[in-house]
Parts: C-alpha cells; sequence; structure tokens
C-alpha cells in the first residue's frame, strides 16, 4: 500500500468523522434556527399573578412589572434618585425606595422625594394566555400599556 491509499478502518474513520461534521453542521444551523425564534423576551410572570392596580418586584431580570386598569407597564427596578434598588410594598404594591424613601406612581412617576425624574419604560408583550414579556433593551414611551387581554379587562358596571 502507498501514501495515497487508504486502508479500510481509515475509510471507514474518514467516513465517521465526515458524517459527525455534517450532524455538527446541521446541529448548528438547527441552533440559529433556534436563536432567531427565541428573539422574543423570556415570559417573566402571568397576568395570574399581578394583582390589579399594583406592582410586582421581578428578580431576573431586575424589572417592576405593573397592572392597571389601563394594561401592564414594567420599569427598572433602579430608583432615579441614586440607582438604589427599588422595591415594592408588599401590603399595597406600592413602588418604593428602601434607602432614601422615594416613592413611585404606577406609573413610574415620583410621588414622593428625593427622586424628582420618572422611571423609564420598558417595551411589554402580552401572550393571549396572560403571559407578560419585558423587553429590557427596548424603552417605550411613558404611557405606553401593553393592552390586556378581553378576558383580563375589569368588568364596569354591577
Amino acid at each position: 500500500m502507498n501514501d495515497r491509499e487508504m486502508s479500510r478502518r481509515d475509510v471507514l474513520n474518514w467516513l465517521a468523522a465526515a458524517a459527525a461534521t455534517g450532524w455538527m453542521l446541521d446541529a448548528c444551523a438547527w441552533g440559529e434556527e433556534k436563536d432567531e425564534k427565541s428573539k422574543r423576551p423570556p415570559k417573566l410572570a402571568s397576568l395570574m399573578a399581578l394583582p390589579n392596580d399594583s406592582a410586582k418586584g421581578i428578580d431576573e431580570p431586575k424589572v417592576i412589572v405593573v397592572r392597571t386598569a389601563k394594561g401592564v407597564a414594567a420599569f427598572p427596578r433602579v430608583c432615579t434618585h441614586r440607582h438604589q434598588e427599588l422595591d415594592v410594598d408588599e401590603k399595597d404594591g406600592s413602588i418604593y425606595c428602601p434607602l432614601h424613601g422615594s416613592r413611585f406612581s404606577l406609573e413610574g412617576k415620583p410621588t414622593n422625594g428625593p427622586a424628582s425624574r420618572a422611571l423609564k419604560w420598558y417595551k411589554v408583550e402580552l401572550d393571549q394566555d396572560g403571559s407578560v414579556r419585558v423587553d429590557t433593551r427596548k424603552n417605550v414611551d411613558a404611557g405606553a400599556w401593553a393592552p390586556l387581554p378581553d378576558w383580563a379587562k375589569p368588568k364596569s358596571g354591577k
């Protein structure tokens, strides 16, 4: 056998390596397709877990999600005064800074100092099943509530 000839074992090893490479390339391509589909923000909460007219602090990512009759909004979990982490009062669902006492309305506006600037708004998406998605890479105008699905809107009258 000369230098250019391959043994049967060499041929089988080469074929196995080629097949494995093909499968890896397919897996990489599938991963890219999957990544493309997963560009939507992850589900952070459910409307069912968000009482009306209150806020809820989320730890990952650090956001505050608010639900009112107007819809759902999300803010960074950072005070505009000294950039301390904001918290949500478990009793009344209000937004406050535990360090300096600033308080914010459910629209992200300061109601009690020393903070004087409103919170930024993140883009929120609501799925029909009530899943809440927050895109922390995209800011929206204040007042850009994500509308509630019909089944979650408060009932009027009575």
